[in-house]
């Protein structure tokens, strides 16, 4: 569940837009004092000749959230690729660091763990690795997780574990959480529920052995359960 929290803009944005404005003001005033003694053709060289002479405009920020985690699953094969996840980096570069200034965790996670290892290499190549969490996706098609799990994650340069919620033990997420690993669960479409009960029964089972995240699709069964168990809401 993401923590509602202010939109927010720089403060460099507002200055430049009160110029804009000044300079738009000043602008008009100049033109309608022009405008009497010109004819057609001489108020429209001017005009040519003041917008080609503006100061460019910054385009406004766009509104970003603060206090925000936003997850990424790289889907595609060619992710594996590490010309694909330089790409990706350099084009995601300005964006990440603007992220990380309003407190914006980003992770990127997937069942393709060669694309997790290349996109912590890339990372660390464009000094971006500090705004970037990374994660490794378990149990597509109900596989076993792989021996020494925590070495495993640790070997990918991983800080997340999301697994599908049928595999999650209480043994596995205090061996993660000892690892300082955070743990998502997330709910598999061949493992459906009989009844909201069983959801219910199962939400709470997770909730009660720690598990740090939960992806579902049955959000607000989820939300009014955790109001029900005294939970947060963040």
């Amino acid at each position: 569940h993401v923590p509602r929290s202010p939109m927010v803009s720089s403060d460099d944005d507002e200055e430049e837009e009160e110029e804009d404005e000044q300079e738009d003001q000043q602008e008009d005033q100049v033109s309608e004092s022009e405008s009497d003694g010109d004819n057609s053709e001489e108020k429209k060289d001017k005009e040519e000749r003041r917008r080609k002479t503006r100061r460019p405009r910054k385009p406004k920020s766009p509104m970003v959230p603060t206090d925000f985690k936003c997850i990424l699953e790289l889907k595609s094969p060619k992710f594996g690729d590490c010309d694909a996840i330089n790409s990706l980096v350099k084009y995601l570069s300005p964006q990440l660091a603007r992220l990380r200034d309003h407190r914006v965790r980003i992770t990127f996670s997937s069942f393709r763990h060669k694309a997790i290892l290349n996109m912590h290499e890339a990372l660390e190549a464009a000094k971006l690795r500090d705004c970037v969490d990374l994660a490794l996706l378990f149990n597509a098609y109900d596989e076993k997780f792989p021996p020494h799990l925590v070495d495993y994650i640790n070997r990918h340069h991983a800080q997340e574990a999301h697994c599908s919620r049928v595999f999650v033990t209480e043994k596995l997420v205090d061996e993660l959480h000892a690892n300082g690993t955070l743990v998502m669960a997330w709910f598999p479409l061949q493992h459906k529920f009989e009844s909201k009960a069983d959801l219910l029964a199962e939400q709470k089972r997770l909730l009660d052995i720690g598990v740090d995240v939960l992806c579902s699709d049955h959000i607000a069964e989820l939300r009014q359960q955790l109001r029900e168990l005294g939970y947060d809401e963040n």
